[in-house]
């Protein structure tokens, strides 16, 4: 089965929500960034003015991927083992800094798995860990969704892309 055939069917089944920011009429989404249900309600749960202020943020740098404005592979987002890649959040407070882990299957095509506060990354493990349930998650998926190359940065992302390694 094509990587295309099998994220339509992963959507069909719920097992992946597209995030879809809202749009200006002059706007439309670009790129595809698919979640995990559990990290797209995550997205949009809140209970308290705080909690849907910094939620907004969140969605407003999603969005900024989805609707195919210029990115870059050290502030928007990191690269890490197993092309496996971080988008870095960053809000103020710094403590609140968050950061959502996934991989691309495709260019312009980012499935995202898990999200955690920069501040819970105390060690090498921490970071090891969030890796590795990248790879598990997508395993736990589709045993044909693979990462694919992260550099270049093109190959990931193939328009309005900064690559700092270059």
């Amino acid at each position: 089965m094509s990587i295309d055939a099998t994220l339509v069917r992963l959507k069909s089944a719920g097992r992946l929500v597209p995030f879809l920011p809202y749009f200006d009429a002059d706007e439309s989404d670009l790129r595809e960034l698919l979640m995990l249900p559990g990290l797209h309600q995550w997205c949009y749960e809140s209970d308290r003015k705080k909690t849907l202020d910094y939620k907004a943020n969140v969605q407003a740098f999603l969005a900024r991927y989805v609707k195919g404005k210029e990115i870059d592979n050290e502030d928007y987002m990191k690269s890490w083992a197993a092309d496996v890649w971080e988008l870095r959040v960053q809000l103020q407070p710094k403590r609140e800094n968050t950061r959502i882990w996934g991989a691309f299957v495709k260019p312009d095509i980012f499935i995202a798995t898990h999200q955690k506060l920069r501040s819970s990354f105390r060690r090498q493990d921490d970071w090891d860990a969030a890796i590795q349930r990248v790879i598990d998650e997508l395993a736990a998926l589709d045993r044909s969704l693979h990462p694919i190359k992260s550099s270049p940065f093109a190959n990931c992302v193939t328009f309005k892309c900064t690559d700092v390694n270059s």
